[in-house]
């Protein structure tokens, strides 16, 4: 059985004495994880793009603007996506999601006085364009793995 290095399952297995090979998908993903963790230009973009993603999460007006400023400029009407620790590449999906809609989202923080500093500057745009290549391996890490009995 392929499970995740959750220590119920591992428990569990052990005390059927079955064998555990571990997913590759999630080592995978726990390597890129822990192989970003230090890298300060990764974690500056994490948290202007999660600062920018809970401003919009937590005002409807915000929202609204966002869906008229990409209807606007001609954007993918897509939602935000914020970074889930249970849901593998979701760093890497909610960076690239911002970068989709910078020019949405840099219109309407720009017309809100309170939020206007939230605008990621331009080396923080290239911190997130880097953050986004260093992320990118995580995409394997979502194929579903697979075993073959013979």
């Amino acid at each position: 059985m392929t499970t995740d290095s959750g220590s119920n399952m591992v428990k569990a297995l052990e005390l059927n004495k079955w064998r555990r090979p571990g997913c590759f998908g999630h080592r995978l993903h726990i390597a890129i994880e822990r192989s970003v963790q230090n890298e300060p230009r990764v974690s500056r973009a994490t948290g202007v793009c999660k600062k920018v993603v809970s401003t919009f999460s937590y005002s409807w007006k915000k929202q609204k603007a966002l869906t008229s400023a990409q209807d606007k400029l001609s954007l993918p009407l897509h939602e935000l996506i914020t970074e889930s620790l249970t849901r593998w590449g979701s760093r890497l999906q909610m960076m690239e999601r911002v970068l989709e809609q910078e020019k949405a989202i840099t219109q309407v923080l720009a017309a809100g006085k309170k939020h206007s500093t939230l605008h990621p500057p331009g080396k923080t745009l290239r911190s997130l364009n880097l953050s986004r290549q260093h992320l990118s391996p995580s995409r394997i890490s979502q194929m579903p793995c697979q075993e073959r009995h013979t």
